[in-house]
């Protein structure tokens, strides 16, 4: 089956961006495509690197049935509009033909939780608020997160509750990520109709 392969900067990135394409896909109805297991970067720096990024995305390239693989990180706070064009031109010269997608939560995969609040404690937000410039402190006070969040345990859990919609529209971060996935999946979705025929 066509797989998506996944690199993320960590491990609560690991168990939630899956979760998250999962979903994605299952509001497509695209049913012939997989998601392969994340390939854990250990740290963004490990993804900023030169050489690094595209190290990874040559062994992603070498799986099984590789059809695109989604390159998810965090900007911590540096521009958007600098970091990503330049990871993308990077990722798109590594692993020709595969089809390669980046995509940055705008400071931290946080970010997205909160700007779905509704969905993932009850609490209505402000449609107004510019939820990708909240830093971490704000993020805390706002959000309901447990006491001791530890990502690995509680980001797979928050991103199985992220309302797709209210996020998309209040992130425009998040809002990429899904037309990224939905790139790729249909991608690998006619690659899967090509092996059919």
């Amino acid at each position: 089956m066509p797989t998506i392969e996944v690199i993320v900067e960590g491990d609560g990135d690991r168990d939630a961006i899956p979760i998250l394409m999962r979903t994605r896909l299952a509001a497509l109805e695209i049913f012939d495509v997989d998601i392969g297991r994340p390939i854990n970067a250990k740290g963004r720096g490990n993804l900023l690197r030169e050489g690094q990024l595209e190290r990874w995305l040559q062994l992603a390239a070498l799986r099984d049935d590789v059809c695109g693989i989604l390159v998810v990180c965090d900007t911590e706070g540096d521009p958007a509009c600098d970091l990503g064009p330049a990871l993308a031109r990077r990722g798109a010269a590594a692993v020709p033909p595969v089809l390669v997608r980046l995509t940055l939560a705008v400071r931290q995969f946080e970010n997205w939780i909160v700007a779905s609040g509704e969905s993932t404690n009850e609490e209505a937000q402000d449609e107004n608020q510019d939820f990708e410039a909240l830093p971490a402190t704000e993020i805390i006070r706002r959000w309901r997160a447990p006491r001791s969040y530890v990502k690995p345990i509680h980001q797979p859990r928050y991103a199985a509750r992220i309302d797709h919609v209210i996020a998309a529209r209040r992130c425009r971060s998040f809002a990429r990520l899904l037309r990224c996935i939905d790139e790729l999946a249909r991608e690998c979705s006619s690659a899967a109709d090509g092996d059919e025929a």
